[in-house]
């Protein structure tokens, strides 16, 4: 009989011993599910939040193209405005202008960001109708844009462009061009799209110059090519491709613009 009470109690023991392994096993499947299940849950959430992000820098991207894209190459008839200004963007297409040493940042992208810019702005003006040379990626010849400014009779043009300089990288600053050979006010014009800018950014202020470039040239109103900035050197192209600062250079174009048009125009 003893025998037999050992036996029964010693399976009784083996099997409580299983039982007990047996819930071990489970609590720790079941602290495994859980565990899984939240960090299945956390990354959904990360993934829904980034196709969120994505979504929203998309639809800031796609408005800012969007709204290049509403910028009128030509003149409207339909539209009763005193003043006609051309905003043209510099290089396009093949044509890709001054080259950053980093090889991946081009005259052309930046110089349309810019010039757009200042097209929008303009825009906003009640007696002032803007159109622009390239409101996309394209190219168009320097004779071409001189002849889009006189065909549309515009009042005022300004070209956007971005300086480089050969052999070095330590050049830095602002310039704005007109030429001599014209007796209009460009030269009025220039001087006042400089001195808005350097007062509205700090950056080296290298002054009023002249030379014969073709679309200054060619064109019949008063024309400035505004150097922005130099691609070749490293520092200056950080300021180039930040947005804040080309929206401050493009502030800066507008508010010189509308001062002429003060001083010169209106009189």
């Amino acid at each position: 009989m003893a025998r037999r009470r050992n036996n029964r109690i010693s399976r009784l023991n083996k099997k409580r011993k299983i039982n007990k392994i047996k819930l071990s096993v489970l609590i720790i499947i079941v602290i495994l599910f859980i565990a899984g299940t939240f960090k299945l849950t956390q990354c959904a959430i990360l993934a829904i939040q980034n196709i969120n992000d994505n979504k929203e820098k998309t639809s800031v991207k796609e408005s800012s193209e969007n709204d290049n894209e509403t910028l009128q190459t030509e003149v409207d008839k339909n539209i009763n405005k005193k003043y006609t200004i051309l905003i043209d963007p510099g290089h396009g297409g093949n044509d890709k202008g001054t080259i950053a040493n980093d090889k991946v940042t081009f005259e052309k992208d930046i110089t349309l960001k810019i010039g757009a810019l200042v097209a929008q702005k303009l825009t906003k003006q009640k007696d002032v109708q803007v159109i622009i040379s390239r409101n996309e990626d394209k190219y168009i010849s320097l004779a071409d844009r001189a002849k889009l400014a006189n065909e549309q009779n515009v009042d005022v043009l300004v070209s956007i462009h971005l300086n480089g300089q050969t052999g070095g990288s330590d050049a830095t600053g602002l310039e704005v061009y007109y030429t001599k050979e014209k007796e209009d006010d460009s030269y009025e014009l220039a001087k006042q799209i400089q001195e808005t800018i350097t007062s509205y950014i700090n950056v080296r202020d290298r002054g009023v110059k002249s030379d014969r470039f073709q679309v200054l040239l060619q064109s019949k109103m008063p024309a400035v090519l505004v150097e922005c900035g130099f691609l070749t050197n490293n520092e200056e192209v950080k300021k180039l491709k930040d947005e804040e600062y080309q929206a401050d250079l493009a502030e800066g174009i507008t508010q010189g613009i509308l001062t002429y048009i003060d001083e010169n125009l209106k009189k």
